[in-house]
């Protein structure tokens, strides 16, 4: 009765079952190696002995030891099983940081972001502006993956041109807001990989700050404070316990907030992101502040920690 073993085992099959000739006889035979014919001679569980030379097509003695044990098979069963492969990935998007605020007073705007451009632990640089001025009443504020930061940033500068070419105007603070709504919109089976936050003077001469999603869905913002990329979660809870209204978010205050002014917005996003650096490695180096009035936009630079 022949035993075929070499083809029988399998990674799903246990490694005590070997079927013999007849499927109803179990099979874990016990081996020796004969040194002076180079066999193998196996027994049978019935006390059959059988000769089986090394090297044949249905025992693969080549791999296994002078030994019969059920070890010799399991490494046997092992040593056929194939190796998972590799799995490879890539992905368009990568987070190079940046953090953005924005507060709005009566007659006033303000936003800032910072200067560091990094990737996972790595600083790609320190002087990297993600604040971009659509009009002399109008900035964007982006953070995210800087490939679509700079592309959708370079787009929105563009299209802001056109209209103003074609119209002889500049176009309004609402505008820009629907027209970056529409470009994210635009994008949206492939989106840009960039949070968004637009800054500026309405219509009626307030301040007005707007908000989106990956994909154009926004809305004015009812706190006029708001914040967006890789330290959103140290910064909002600090504005909405500060400007928080109850109407967005919400808040924790009970009395009412004193009226924010321009030299009070500064210090509180500079406090921000003093914060903010010192616990978010994305975030620092320093803060580029964009104040916004009836009578154009402002530039400030405000140094962080280098670390």
């Amino acid at each position: 009765m022949d035993l075929t073993i070499a083809n029988a085992f399998s990674p799903n099959q246990p490694t005590d079952t070997v079927f013999a000739q007849n499927p109803t006889e179990l099979a874990p035979p016990q081996l020796k190696h004969d040194p002076l014919s180079g066999q193998l001679r196996a027994f049978d569980h019935a006390g059959g002995l059988h000769s089986l030379t090394k090297g044949s097509r249905r025992v693969q003695a080549s791999g296994m030891m002078n030994t019969g044990r059920r070890s010799n098979f399991k490494a046997q069963a092992s040593a056929s099983t194939t190796h998972r492969p590799l799995e490879r990935s890539w992905s368009p998007y990568e987070m190079n940081g940046g953090s953005v605020v924005a507060l709005a007073g009566d007659d006033f705007a303000i936003i800032a972001a910072d200067t560091r451009l990094c990737r996972d632990y790595d600083i790609l640089s320190r002087n990297v502006p993600k604040l971009c001025p659509l009009t002399s009443k109008t900035v964007v504020g982006t953070g995210g993956c800087y490939t679509d930061v700079a592309t959708l940033q370079k787009l929105l500068k563009a299209n802001s041109q056109v209209y103003s070419n074609t119209h002889g105007i500049e176009m309004s603070t609402e505008g820009a807001a629907q027209m970056l709504s529409n470009t994210l919109y635009g994008r949206r089976f492939f989106p840009y990989y960039a949070f968004n936050i637009v800054a500026g003077i309405d219509k009626e001469g307030k301040g007005a700050l707007y908000g989106y999603d990956a994909v154009g869905s926004y809305q004015r913002d009812p706190d006029n404070a708001t914040s967006v990329g890789s330290a959103t979660q140290l910064i909002v809870p600090v504005l909405d316990n500060i400007r928080g209204t109850g109407q967005g978010v919400g808040t924790n205050r009970t009395d009412k907030t004193s009226k924010l002014t321009l030299e009070g917005a500064k210090n509180l996003i500079k406090d921000c992101f003093i914060t903010a650096g010192e616990r978010d490695i994305h975030t620092g180096d320093a803060v580029e502040i964009m104040s916004i009035t009836k009578n154009g936009i402002t530039r400030e630079i405000f140094e962080l920690k280098k670390d």
